[in-house]
């Protein structure tokens, strides 16, 4: 995204949108698109080290991409329409305008 923002023109707005009924379900849900930590039972005795890992990487990918969203150098506008849930609201939120 780095290329991207210095490429682009501060002139027009950064519009979110989708092609369907609803905004987005939630995350990508396809094998492909697994966190690369191992899942654990939430009801477990997990280790600290394992849940910092997850902390870790979620921070990373997470946090980091709606940081990148909220840092862009022009105005974003998502418009969402119909359900906006898990990964859609962490493209939402951090727009300037929903």
């Amino acid at each position: 995204m780095n290329s991207y923002t210095r490429s682009i023109s501060r002139r027009r707005p950064i519009i979110l949108n989708a092609n369907g009924k609803h905004f987005s379900a939630g995350h990508d849900l396809s094998p492909d698109a697994a966190p690369e930590y191992e899942a654990f039972d939430l009801f477990s005795n997990v280790p600290a080290e394992g849940l910092l890992k997850l902390y870790r990487w979620e921070a990373k990918y997470y946090l980091g991409l709606c940081r990148k969203w909220r840092d862009l150098p022009k105005p974003t506008i998502a418009a969402v329409q119909g359900a906006c849930i898990g990964a859609g609201l962490m493209l939402a939120w951090p727009c300037d305008l929903i």
